[in-house]
């Protein structure tokens, strides 16, 4: 997902989306799981709210096929017209991108699917957010959400580099009146938005080698802009984090653990 500065803690546009570039490929094998549990979604119409790189808009739209559609909503246009054009490349027709602000209403009722991944965490508001999905949807119709709590996010042995990175990943979040730690509450908010058939599942990547480690140098260096604005860290804190970060990559004695991803899916009765 892609927000303002004001709101969202990540830069955006091709920087942002190689990193969700990614992240999206560390995460397929559990957003694919996820997604199979739905069943068969062909002919659905689907939203990808806050689709950022686009790559779980795409795994989409293989479902649906081309009798369905996809909607993919995000504020960052920069990486909207990156994602069209991948689109266009793949001569994916049944796609439609759109800037939109997630928090306001949204311009589509009765879809099948309402999908989200790693938004939820930045808003002040989830709950607000998660009713504008119930009202989108048809009767029968899915919501399924995947987001943070980044209380499992670690690295062992620990790691000083990686400490100060967590923290100003906490402070930034915070500062911006998002919960780092959402996950835990999801259960409860599909609830009380009224959503029926709640189902809760943990995903955790985690590895010595591989993407998964390179996801906290690359969160660090995306975050560096707004941590120095903020007064959070200085410049010459950002660069000794990304190079202690790489280090820890380097390294095949330590371990990079994800923060725990709770997967939630709810059903509009």
């Amino acid at each position: 997902m892609s927000e303002n500065a004001s709101q969202y803690m990540h830069e955006g546009g091709r920087r942002g989306r190689d990193r969700l570039r990614i992240m999206s490929g560390v995460l397929s094998a559990t957003t694919s799981s996820l997604l199979d549990r739905l069943g068969s979604m062909n002919g659905w119409a689907a939203v990808d709210v806050g689709c950022g790189s686009g790559d779980v808009s795409f795994e989409l739209a293989k479902r649906v096929g081309p009798q369905g559609k996809v909607t993919g909503f995000d504020m960052d246009e920069a990486q909207l017209a990156i994602v069209r054009a991948d689109a266009k490349e793949r001569a994916l027709t049944n796609m439609d991108f759109r800037t939109a602000d997630v928090r306001a209403p949204w311009p589509i009722s009765l879809v099948d699917l309402v999908y989200t991944r790693f938004v939820l965490t930045h808003l002040p508001d989830p709950l607000s957010m998660i009713r504008h999905a119930f009202a989108s949807l048809k009767s029968g119709g899915f919501f399924v959400a995947e987001d943070v709590d980044m209380a499992g996010h670690t690295c062992h042995p620990p790691s000083s580099a990686f400490d100060f990175y967590y923290q100003c990943y906490l402070k930034s979040a915070q500062l911006r009146g998002g919960n780092p730690f959402v996950g835990l509450d999801l259960d409860q908010l599909f609830r009380v938005a009224r959503f029926a058939d709640v189902r809760v599942t943990l995903a955790q990547p985690f590895g010595r080698e591989g993407d998964v480690k390179l996801i906290p140098e690359l969160t660090m260096a995306v975050m560096g802009e707004g941590l120095v604005s903020a007064g959070i860290a200085t410049q010459h804190q950002v660069a000794e984090a990304i190079s202690g970060l790489e280090a820890l990559r380097r390294n095949a004695d330590v371990v990079i653990f994800m923060p725990r991803i709770f997967q939630v899916s709810g059903r509009r009765p």
